[in-house]
């Protein structure tokens, strides 16, 4: 699976490789997403936020802030089922993609958004290792019956960022796609080279 994502990356990259513009695709999918309007306010429980000023908060840090949250909460659940494979998965996997991907993928690659290297997208690949760390781990815990169940809520989150770049004009939808693929190519590659105890025991011994 991992071969087939990591495809899909230098199929992009071939195509967008020093390029500055964007592509025809790209053109269509940023004009699919601008044609989506959100309301004028947002309803939420602690007061109403214009889009305005909620989209970069959330893509800027607020995504960071969340996917963070969401890996020290798997470390820790990890420790309390005494499975350190998995808190080292945890650990690894959502910081070696978005490392790979600024230090080795971008200046690699060469594609430029105005000023800055953009494919992959960092907070695609970031968002969708998380996402794809979480469904490993839902696979190794509970079976693949509850990852699947779980695969359309987990997805919301690189769905999010990956809207939300495009829209604030950080992104183009290539870049995204290069993103999310490598950050669950990553995840699934470390997942599969990590040694760890047969996944049925796991299971069991928690029951």
């Amino acid at each position: 699976m991992s071969a087939g994502l990591f495809a899909i990356v230098a199929v992009l990259a071939l195509r967008v490789r020093g390029a500055r513009l964007p592509m025809q695709v790209d053109r269509a999918g940023s004009g699919i997403l601008d044609s989506i309007r959100a309301p004028r306010q947002l309803v939420l429980d602690f007061g109403r936020f214009p889009p305005a000023t909620l989209f970069p908060r959330f893509v800027a840090y607020g995504s960071i802030l969340f996917a963070a949250a969401l890996v020290l909460v798997l470390v820790a659940v990890a420790v309390r089922r005494h499975d350190p494979w998995a808190a080292l998965l945890s650990l690894l996997a959502p910081i070696g993609a978005v490392t790979l991907v600024d230090m080795l993928a971008k200046p690699l690659v060469g594609r430029y958004h105005g000023a800055a290297l953009a494919f992959p997208s960092g907070h695609a690949t970031g968002a969708a290792a998380t996402a794809t760390l979480i469904l490993v781990l839902l696979n190794r815990w509970y079976g693949w019956r509850v990852a699947l169940c779980w695969m359309p809520a987990v997805a919301l989150l690189p769905l999010a960022v990956g809207t939300g770049v495009v829209r604030l004009g950080w992104h183009y939808p290539t870049d995204v796609i290069g993103g999310v693929a490598f950050g669950a190519a990553v995840v699934v590659a470390l997942a599969a080279a990590i040694p760890g105890p047969n996944q049925a025991r796991v299971r069991a011994a928690h029951q």
